[in-house]
């Protein structure tokens, strides 16, 4: 392994060979956009299957997963011709490049940010990296606790990737790099989609580069959260829907392919989060439109067999168990009340203690979109998209104007416009992050219009205001720590100690460190933190405690575990049993936001 670079270095270019052979393969004669974003979604499928299938027969670890690469990338090599080089043509022109540069120091930045801080943001600490940890730890999914609210209920494939990317590191100072490859693919597909509006490819390649540089993309990369992924393969979904409609225009070359891409890609999003089944129906709906329309009526039963073998599973599994396919969360439409531990609105105002807007729905819109100055924060609730999103509308919408006389692909295209906004709060940027997209992709045309003699100088102008966005977030990344740059002279105990979600973790490291060989930190659903159970190269097990624990079976679960931690709730059973065991174990502290305690067995 190379340091706390693991072997990525050798993952990554095998993962990348093996994409590009995958969508040549798809598309042997087809687009750079085609072939790209072809290799992202087979790719991340077949990354998706092999996790989850080798979860399940408990052998995911890195050597198992570096030996399902190492057999990837060979038959790759030998079973998929070396594809032929598309023709790429201009890439970049002196009004496209300051945009560009701009977009490669966030990317720079981002990776920066994701190895000089450790994990800190809330719902990366509070359920997404718990579940990867509790998979690594059991290697497989029956070492994820059933009966924990949101790590066992919602659905994990932006996590699943994230498993295979913590496999390969030796310890956690580099996991926050998760979100940058998926930044990577949606600014492609927005390329590509500017691409099908008509734009020349310098300027769709821009289109792409000012996603990057968006405030809430910028701030979300370096963390372990899920939008800017779950955006991504909503974007890449886009692309195939439109380009399916093209190819039905064009007497329906290639339509079985693009329909089956879009239908994975598709997939990949309905499982990245709780709130993606009403976004993934408008696309799906449009999608077996399409097929319609180019007589394939026989490919939708296998378009809806794709999305949901990909991305229902967890819906499904909430639905038979519970009663509602988005468990915990109630929700209630009308008539109909499907039953959950936490309400929606309650969801939606936990986590990280961010401003937040309150009134009507288009008023919170409005006030959010056009904000410009609100605190940056990784979790923005109010601002996050930036000036260059606003210049963006007009022009997009006059692209959407010109393209009136095509009907299928004005309505096709307007509700790819809905889909990304049909999330619980449209006024909250991270929620929404593939509307902008969609908007730079619709004003790239526009760009790609100006008078050759104002096109440099519009671009000079948008480079400055890209990087003008960049600074005014960068203090975001770092929260109520340290200035990011501070970390550099930093050694990696001191970032630990830095910064975190609740104010710096520096009691529960002091807890971790007690914790010897073969003991294990147990906790229940009050600690709302529960990666900080861990360490960060995993060499001490956490364990959860069952809410069903009463009486001596919770002392039986503590030996049998040998817990030497323990984070209970004050009034509950576990937290009470605790307080009249004081012969057997010691309170170190309380928790800071949560009614609970820390306990060490004497």
């Amino acid at each position: 392994m190379l340091g706390c670079w693991g072997f990525l270095p050798i993952a990554v270019p095998g993962a990348v060979f093996v994409g590009a052979r995958l969508g040549a393969a798809a598309f042997p004669t087809g687009s750079s956009a085609d072939r790209a974003l072809a290799g992202a979604v087979l790719f991340g499928a077949a990354a998706v299957g092999v996790v989850q299938g080798l979860a399940a027969v408990r052998l995911v670890d890195q050597r198992a997963l570096l030996v399902a690469l190492a057999l990837a990338t060979l038959g790759a090599a030998v079973l998929v011709r070396p594809p032929r080089r598309a023709p790429l043509g201009a890439i970049v022109t002196r009004a496209t490049a300051p945009l560009l540069i701009a977009a490669a120091v966030a990317i720079v930045v981002a990776t920066l940010a994701a190895y000089w801080l450790p994990v800190w943001q809330w719902d990366a600490l509070g359920y997404h990296l718990p579940y990867v940890n509790f998979l690594l730890q059991g290697r497989g999914t029956s070492g994820v606790p059933d009966d924990m609210p949101y790590v066992s209920t919602y659905p994990h494939v932006i996590e699943t990737f994230v498993v295979a990317l913590r496999a390969m590191l030796p310890d956690d100072r580099l996991v926050d790099l998760a979100q940058v490859p998926f930044a990577l693919v949606g600014a492609g597909a927005i390329a590509g989609i500017a691409r099908r509006v008509g734009a020349p490819r310098p300027e769709a390649i821009a289109a792409g580069a000012a996603w990057v540089v968006l405030p809430a993309v910028f701030l979300q990369m370096p963390t372990d959260y899920v939008d800017v992924g779950s955006a991504a393969w909503l974007l890449v979904a886009i692309y195939f829907l439109l380009s399916s409609n093209q190819a039905v225009v064009d007497g329906g070359a290639g339509l079985v392919e693009r329909l089956l891409l879009g239908a994975c890609a598709l997939g990949l999003f309905l499982g990245s989060k709780p709130s993606a089944p009403l976004a993934s129906a408008i696309v799906l709906v449009s999608s077996v439109v399409v097929a319609v329309r180019g007589r394939l009526v026989r490919i939708v039963p296998v378009v809806v067999a794709l999305v949901v073998a990909l991305g229902g599973g967890a819906f499904v599994s909430n639905a038979l168990r519970y009663g509602n396919p988005v468990w915990p969360v109630a929700v209630s439409v009308g008539p109909w009340n499907l039953p959950g531990i936490s309400s929606m609105q309650h969801l939606l105002e936990s986590g990280a203690a961010a401003p937040r807007l309150h009134g009507s729905l288009l008023w919170r819109v409005a006030r959010s979109w056009t904000s410009l100055t609100s605190p940056p924060v990784f979790d923005m609730r109010i601002g996050g998209l930036g000036p260059l999103f606003l210049a963006a509308l007009p022009a997009a919408a006059v692209t959407l104007w010109r393209m009136r006389g095509r009907r299928p692909q004005v309505a096709l295209t307007g509700a790819a416009l809905i889909a990304t906004l049909a999330t619980p709060d449209p006024a909250v940027a991270r929620y929404v992050l593939a509307f902008p997209a969609l908007v730079f992709a619709l004003a790239a045309p526009r760009w790609a219009s100006l008078p050759a003699v104002a096109a440099p100088w519009l671009g000079v102008a948008v480079g400055a205001i890209a990087l003008g966005q960049l600074a005014y977030a960068l203090p975001g990344l770092s929260g109520e720590g340290p200035p990011l740059f501070a970390y550099a002279r930093m050694s990696d105990e001191q970032r630990a100690e830095a910064v975190g979600a609740d104010g710096p973790p520096t009691p529960f490291s002091a807890a971790r460190r007690r914790i010897a060989p073969g003991e294990t930190f147990a906790f229940d659903q009050s600690m709302e933190l529960p990666y900080l159970a861990w360490d960060g190269a995993l060499t001490r097990r956490a364990v959860w405690i069952s809410d069903t624990l009463r009486g001596d079976a919770i002392g039986a679960f503590f030996s049998r575990e040998n817990a030497r931690i323990v984070v209970a709730s004050d009034d509950a059973p576990t937290g009470q049993w605790l307080t009249l065991q004081s012969n057997r174990f010691f309170r170190l502290f309380s928790c800071k936001s949560a009614p609970c305690s820390v306990y060490e067995r004497r």
